[in-house]
């Protein structure tokens, strides 16, 4: 009677832990086979400043979360802001976040169930701006390793976030999703990323005539230049910029020893042969020099040159190669100005020569 009591117990472990083993078995077998329940969303971040809670509409974050059970791995996500200006209805700026290298912007190993990852964006603010957030994310079921992708739009309008489906019913939805499209950077305009130092902290990639300025409400401006061209266009300014000896002795560069490092200076006459004024800005915004159509005005170019870290050669011996020309400057730069009838555009003249003492010999681009 005993033996047979055994065996009955002995019977029911037996069924229930193939009862168990199959119903884990079958719950994972059904894992394998369904999609991670992974969600975008964009929101202003809660921040605590003397004791007072708010939200912070300067710069929203982006947040891929995992909704579900199943963990996924390999998660990268990238993000683009394509800047619509509603009066002059077309795409005006273009920002690319990511890493040096790379061509996202987050990146997570793996994304645990329930659990989320956030990436502080930039904030567009300002009269008729649209900021249109194209985010296109990538990550690997861990189970298998099946790959899944998704891509999002978001929108900003007067520091308000709005959704892609709530923006589809407004009447601007299509005109604006069909001019990012179709948006292509021109070889003249300033594409620029960001890659991010800390929260709300990026560093700018970009043509260094770019200028950024940050307005009071911590937002930023940017004040991006397009090249005038090679021959003037009918309405506007031009510059024309060439090396000028120095009066009084001739030549085109003089330098001198300033502490550790030699300072250059190297002068040019800079000619407007267009049809209106130029308002030179030397950081995008302030107006700094007025050229009138067919005048002139001279400027000094100052460039340091220091030496390499192991370099112990005296300074001296760097002059002595500039005044028997055995050394010539390679210098280029960019001449940023604002036409006096349209101050809201931005152009830049790029000075580019091979400059020593005696000589110049321009540079082709």
């Amino acid at each position: 009677m005993a033996i047979a009591a055994v065996a009955a117990v002995l019977m029911l472990i037996s069924t229930w832990a193939w009862y168990y083993y199959s119903d884990y078995a079958s719950k994972r077998l059904h894992h394998q086979h369904i999609k991670p329940d992974i969600s975008c969303s964009m929101e202003y971040p809660i921040k605590v400043e003397d004791d007072k809670v708010f939200r912070n509409k300067r710069n929203p974050d982006i947040i891929v979360k995992n909704d579900g059970p199943l963990k996924v791995v390999s998660v990268s996500c990238d993000i683009k802001i394509y800047v619509y200006n509603g009066k002059k209805d077309k795409i005006i700026d273009f920002i690319d976040f990511g890493f040096s290298g790379f061509d996202h912007a987050v990146s997570t190993p793996e994304l645990e169930p329930f659990n989320e990852v956030r990436y502080s964006c930039i904030g567009i603010n300002g009269e008729d701006l649209i900021a249109v957030y194209y985010v296109s994310a990538s990550y690997h079921r861990e189970s298998d390793m099946e790959p899944f992708s998704f891509q999002e739009y978001f929108f900003t309008e007067n520091r308000k976030i709005i959704s892609d489906n709530e923006f589809k019913k407004d009447s601007r939805y299509n005109q604006i999703i069909e001019k990012v499209k179709s948006f292509a950077p021109s070889e003249g305009d300033s594409k620029f990323m960001l890659t991010a130092a800390a929260e709300h902290t990026w560093f700018f990639e970009s043509d260094p005539s770019v200028k950024v300025r940050e307005i009071p409400d911590g937002s930023i401006t940017v004040a991006k230049p397009k090249d005038q061209g090679k021959i003037p266009q009918v309405g506007y300014p031009f510059l024309d910029t060439e090396p000028e000896p120095f009066k009084a002795t001739g030549f085109y560069a003089e330098a001198q020893i300033v502490e550790d490092h030699i300072e250059v200076k190297i002068p040019f006459e800079v000619k407007n042969i267009g049809d209106t004024a130029a308002i030179i800005t030397e950081d995008g915004f302030e107006p700094t020099i007025t050229i009138e159509p067919n005048q002139k005005k001279y400027y000094t170019k100052t460039i340091k040159v220091g030496r390499g870290k192991d370099n112990q050669e005296p300074l001296e011996n760097f002059i002595k190669l500039l005044d028997t020309e055995d050394r010539m400057f390679r210098l280029k730069f960019s001449i940023l100005y604002r036409p006096g009838n349209d101050m809201d555009k931005l152009f830049k003249s790029t000075v580019h020569y091979e400059i020593g003492k005696n000589k110049v010999m321009p540079i082709p681009e």
